[in-house]
């Protein structure tokens, strides 16, 4: 897959925003429990990160869509498992 450098940007803020709402699910069920409230602050730079340099350029910032739509998990080892898989969706990109 070939894509664009602002493709790539938005697809990284998405999958941004995706960890973060499902850290904060793990948070929401479970209280604040060590690595995961660390990982939601990372999780925020990234997206902080990804936003400056979208809107830099004045390119549209998407806005996050995930809030309510992460499954609440049932015990906090089952989202541990889930997002320790390697993403497929590694892009390529070119210049724009």
């Amino acid at each position: 897959m070939t894509m664009s450098l602002e493709e790539a940007l938005r697809r990284a803020l998405e999958d941004e925003y995706h960890a973060r709402a499902t850290y904060r699910a793990v948070l929401d069920a479970f209280g604040d429990v060590r690595p995961f409230v660390n990982i939601v602050e990372s999780e925020e730079r990234h997206i902080q990160a990804l936003k400056r340099l979208l809107e830099k350029p004045g390119l549209a910032v998407p806005q996050e869509n995930w809030a309510g739509r992460v499954l609440r998990p049932n015990h906090w080892s089952e989202h541990a498992k889930t997002r320790s898989k390697p993403s497929s969706r590694t892009p390529r990109f070119t210049k724009s």
